[in-house]
């Protein structure tokens, strides 16, 4: 059980009957038996947009509800008044903006476009385990991933940002850009050109570089033209080069989180502004490109795991206070992403960017007040990431995602599996920054001759274990459940957020951050990382 039962609201006097709203870790149940026709709540954010007389975040439709019934439903949840003494306070007032974010989420069609997939109206949120299974899926299979790319292939070339540039000619340019621009001292000579089509870039060094695909620190030809030599702003774009396959996937779905994410948490995915398709003969639509070159924001900041590296250079461990802040951060960032329906299927620190804008370093609190909303972390690295809206709600997944350290239990022991790919991933990253090591899990025996998963590493005593190992459990025994059962990511995510606002803890994360942003960057100056 996460928390105990709390009741958040009831009707105003003139509404047809009381109704109380109780929650647990798993469900969302009413407190009294719901007549056909009743707003039925499936998140506490619901139930808060109903005390805060919200339009209804989302009816419970039956094919058998009567216009009336719905109408009759509606109404019931607009009457709804804020019970007495709750708002104004910042916990309330943090569940009303997400039903409010919920609620723009739900009513936002899914933005025309070449590459649009199943609208998110389908993927709807509830409890509803997995009895009735449609069909099972491998969603890293090879020929079921080309698939899915043949189904948008006469759409993607016309996309806004789209560029083909066929010919072996150009492809051997770039062959030989990328070797360049990934050598040593590259920076010192002024960087290496790189000519797409009529945009020129400057590589400015290898960033990163993993089984399928290079990243390059870069910047505009005209940006390092127009600066002085000296200037150390350089490098404003990543340039990710990997197989055109895995480029054309991570553009369309990060373009289809476009018009589904909610605005607010937009800044949770990081959007790629160009993708330019490279060599193969196919002029018009780049079906048989060799290589895809995506184009995106730098992180200014770096990576979680640059963050981590900074911590364990020096044989220190991140304080408590700011491994909580970092969960609460992953964990928002991952929750919109499953009610976008996507799993991200590839989340750890190195594909985690830290952001740190804004000036006004105010104290913590759970609404992030100042600029704490310009701070905080951002997805990257969608290739593979899977579309639910791409198959049916009851699909079961198998394959393995061949991330070593981050695939969840049910990847290795060969058992099917849904959420359980982020839910491993976020709990693995989590514990990375918590220990300073990758998780190793073990099983447990329960006391109904069963058997959980727990890590390995033991929680230290003066920490708040109670939390912890919540979050552990949660998320490293969350079952095989359909697509329309997300694991409980937000009542973990206030969790920790109730923790820190009940034992006034806010200035001392403020503090922690600044320290922590001024050690990176003496790292950096200092030639260490």
């Amino acid at each position: 059980m996460l928390s105990s039962y709390r009741t958040f609201g009831e009707p105003s006097e003139n509404a047809d009957r009381r109704m109380e709203f109780a929650f647990n870790a798993e469900n969302v149940v009413p407190a009294f038996d719901v007549p056909p026709g009743s707003f039925v709540p499936r998140s506490i954010a619901e139930a808060a947009a109903a005390a805060a007389v919200f339009k209804p975040v989302s009816i419970n439709l039956s094919p058998s509800m009567s216009e009336s019934e719905v109408a009759l439903s509606e109404h019931t949840l607009r009457s709804a008044m804020p019970p007495p003494g709750l708002q104004g306070r910042d916990e309330f007032e943090v569940l009303a903006d997400e039903a409010a974010s919920a609620l723009r989420t739900l009513q936002t069609t899914t933005r025309p476009s070449p590459i649009a997939s199943v609208p998110t109206s389908n993927i709807r949120h509830g409890a509803s385990p997995v009895n009735r299974i449609a069909e099972s899926a491998d969603p890293f299979d090879r020929d079921a991933f080309d698939a899915h790319l043949a189904s948008v292939e006469n759409g993607l070339a016309t996309f806004p940002g789209v560029h083909v540039h066929p010919g072996d000619a150009i492809l051997a340019s770039l062959s030989a850009a990328a070797k360049a621009g990934g050598g040593a001292r590259v920076r010192a000579r002024g960087g290496t050109s790189l000519v797409l089509g009529d945009t020129e870039y400057v590589l400015m060094g290898l960033a990163g570089s993993g089984a399928n695909a290079k990243v390059y620190e870069a910047e505009f030809a005209d940006v390092v033209s127009g600066s002085d030599e000296n200037d150390e702003g350089f490098g404003g774009l990543a340039i990710k080069v990997q197989t055109s396959r895995l480029a054309r996937w991570e553009w369309m779905v990060c373009k289809r989180l476009v018009g589904r994410i909610d605005p607010s948490h937009a800044e949770g995915v990081v959007q790629p502004s160009a993708l330019h398709l490279v060599g193969g003969g196919d002029a018009v639509r780049g079906s048989d490109a060799a290589v895809g070159v995506l184009i995106m924001p730098f992180g200014d900041h770096g990576t979680l795991q640059d963050v981590l590296n900074s911590y364990l250079r020096v044989g220190k461990q991140m304080d408590e206070i700011l491994v909580m802040y970092y969960a609460i951060e992953l964990l928002r960032v991952v929750e919109s992403l499953h009610l976008a329906g996507v799993i991200h299927a590839d989340i750890k620190p190195d594909n985690l960017l830290v952001r740190n804008g804004g000036d006004d370093w105010c104290d913590w609190t759970a609404v992030r007040p100042g600029s704490w909303k310009q701070k905080g972390l951002s997805l990257i690295d969608f290739g593979l990431a899977v579309d639910l809206g791409m198959y049916d709600w009851r699909t079961v997944f198998v394959g393995d995602c061949g991330t070593e350290g981050f695939r969840c239990s049910e990847m290795v022991e060969g058992k099917p599996w849904t959420w359980q790919a982020d839910t491993h991933q976020i709990a693995a990253t989590v514990h990375a920054l918590l220990f300073g090591k990758y998780m190793q899990v073990h099983q447990v025996l329960t006391d109904d001759d069963g058997f959980k998963y727990r890590p390995r590493e033991s929680l230290k005593r003066w920490w708040k274990t109670e939390m912890w190992e919540i979050f552990f459990e949660v998320l490293l025994n969350f079952p095989t459940l359909d697509f329309k059962s997300p694991p409980p990511l937000g009542d973990l995510r206030r969790m920790f957020e109730e923790h820190i606002m009940e034992e006034r803890l806010g200035a001392e994360l403020r503090v922690g951050l600044m320290k922590q942003t001024v050690n990176m960057f003496q790292q950096l100056r200092e030639g260490k990382t």
